[in-house]
């Protein structure tokens, strides 16, 4: 379900290692009933911030396995925020520099693309979320790696910065990996909240290892909203912290499947 256009290549192989993240999402409405959601890509091709929205549109089988009817990818808007250095389709975050990407109303896009025929809720409950980004992590820093006030992936090193965990944050609910080694390369991974009875599971992985998460299970369902404006890459304004590393790649699903009703 997730688009694969930039770093075709790159994510063939991203693809199995993170199959688990990448399940049908199960959603609870009736044979038939359309459903929406968003996720969001950021990469640097051509030396040059690139951020897109896909919104996807589909119905569910009388299985109910999900079908998608329409997909539409959106350009998004970035400003680049102090001396963001970008060589080889790698851009180099100092711990001052950051981007804040513009999102249309998603609620508008839905309704647009079905000419009216799905009105989504504001907020919906997360099925499955997960965050993935390939970074070479730098100073020690909490290196807050995609921000909105409901949705935070970030990747916290030590003190001595030789140490890396993954943390996602969703609708207030935060579950971070265990410690893996910093190598001063590009590393791949992320993690991800599997909706598993009315709680979630959360997942880690970094190359291809399965990371421990803590907790372990997360009980209760959280909201997601569907209306969200903005986002940020490289830093929180709600910790002032900032990214130091390397990053070429980003990838944040709010494991949101909006259906109609107020």
């Amino acid at each position: 379900m997730k688009s694969r256009t930039v770093l075709v290549m790159f994510f063939v192989l991203c693809t199995a290692v993170f199959s688990l993240f990448s399940a049908p999402l199960t959603a609870q409405a009736a044979p038939g009933d359309l459903w929406a959601r968003w996720f969001v890509e950021v990469a640097f091709e051509n030396n040059k911030p690139n951020a897109k929205m896909t919104v996807e549109i589909g119905h569910e089988t009388r299985s109910g396995q999900p079908v998608i009817d329409t997909s539409k990818t959106y350009p998004l808007n970035c400003q680049e925020h102090g001396s963001l250095h970008i060589v080889d389709n790698v851009a180099e975050f100092d711990g001052n520099s950051f981007l804040s990407c513009e999102m249309p109303n998603f609620q508008e896009l839905v309704y647009k693309l079905t000419e009216g025929k799905l009105v989504i809720d504001e907020s919906c409950t997360c099925k499955l979320a997960d965050g993935l980004a390939n970074v070479d992590f730098d100073s020690p820093s909490q290196n807050p790696l995609f921000y909105t006030p409901s949705l935070q992936f970030s990747a916290p090193t030590n003190s001595f910065g030789n140490a890396v965990q993954y943390e996602l944050n969703v609708g207030g609910a935060v579950a971070i990996s265990e410690e893996f080694s910093n190598t001063g390369k590009m590393q791949f991974g992320g993690g991800a909240f599997i909706k598993n009875g009315n709680g979630y599971a959360p997942e880690f992985q970094v190359d291809g290892l399965s990371l421990a998460s803590s907790p372990p299970y997360i009980a209760g369902l959280v909201k997601v909203p569907t209306n969200e404006k903005e986002f940020i890459v490289g830093h929180n304004p709600d910790t002032g912290e900032f990214l130091y590393g390397k990053l070429d790649y980003l990838y944040l699903d709010p494991g949101c499947v909006g259906h109609g009703g107020i």
